[in-house]
């Protein structure tokens, strides 16, 4: 299992209790501890079809990569969809990062086991690197068409859920029961090789450390 200090990309920490679920409308009706506040729910409810600012793609080495990532801003708040692609783990576990169709279920809609890893980092902060939410595709269909010299494909109705890490270091689905959903959307973009002392994929090492 990969492990990381998921919490370097919150920008706080809140303790949750679940008290009931809208649905993903907005406004999740889970309380954080000693405040009587509903949780707000920090990506869209639904993004339908959006076209992806400041693409951006990485990997590790040139050859064989163990991980590699394509990276977008969806609006002006930053929401950034990122697919984080991991050789070993998922429906990578038996062969090299190739082009596929991955249905987002299973391995897939786990943080802790997906190779091919559909996320949202809600309200990006560019400056400190930091998410107010991270979710993860856990339906739907990820198409990847190419892997080099881009990483080109579709999402096709990919739904998502709001996760954070556990006590023992795994990650969860979180009380507040937000939700967010992709109706579809491309990327594209050519493939940059980072050193490998500094590429970092997602919350596991960090995709966004790539440097706009």
């Amino acid at each position: 299992m990969r492990r990381i200090l998921f919490a370097s990309l919150l920008s706080s920490s809140l303790t949750l209790v679940a008290c009931g679920d809208d649905g993903g409308s907005g406004t999740a009706d889970a309380r954080i501890v000693g405040m009587d506040a509903p949780v707000e729910c920090q990506a869209e409810a639904a993004y339908g079809t959006p076209t992806l600012a400041d693409p951006f793609a990485g990997r590790d080495v040139d050859t064989n990569p163990e991980s590699a990532y394509f990276n977008g801003s969806m609006n002006t708040d930053y929401d950034d969809l990122t697919i984080e692609l991991y050789k070993g783990f998922g429906v990578f576990t038996d062969t090299e990062i190739i082009p596929a169709t991955v249905p987002l279920t299973g391995d897939e809609a786990s943080y802790d086991d997906c190779g091919a890893c559909v996320m949202i980092y809600a309200n990006w902060d560019r400056d400190l690197e930091t998410a107010e939410m991270v979710y993860i595709g856990v339906g739907g269909t990820l198409n990847i068409t190419q892997v080099s010299p881009n990483i080109q494909g579709n999402l096709v109705n990919v739904t998502f859920e709001h996760i954070v890490e556990a006590a023992d270091g795994s990650f969860v689905k979180a009380p507040d029961n937000c939700a967010s959903s992709i109706a579809s959307v491309s990327f594209d973009a050519v493939v940059m090789t980072d050193p490998p002392q500094a590429f970092a994929p997602g919350p596991r090492a960090r995709a966004h450390r790539r440097h706009r």
